[in-house]
């Protein structure tokens, strides 16, 4: 949906098909380059962000993640 004028929310023609490739696309590169840099947070800064307790996130092995941006074994 999204607004118009007279903000009323409105049907947009989206090809899901499409759009979920794309979104598919965007975790494969993230997972081939992770240091590459993205408009998203991910990795330990991102589970921050979203609020996961430090025992949660710390009990995440260090290996587990360390292909993540911004992923470290001080859960930073």
């Amino acid at each position: 949906m999204t607004a118009n004028a007279s903000r009323v929310a409105q049907p947009v023609d989206v090809d899901t098909e499409t759009l979920r490739n794309a979104i598919k696309g965007e975790y494969k590169e993230v997972a081939e380059h992770p240091g590459k840099g993205f408009h998203f947070h991910t990795g330990r800064r991102l589970t921050k962000i979203v609020g996961y307790q430090e025992f949660r996130r710390s009990r995440c092995p260090p290996l587990s993640c360390a292909w993540w941006p911004d992923c470290s074994s001080t859960g930073s």
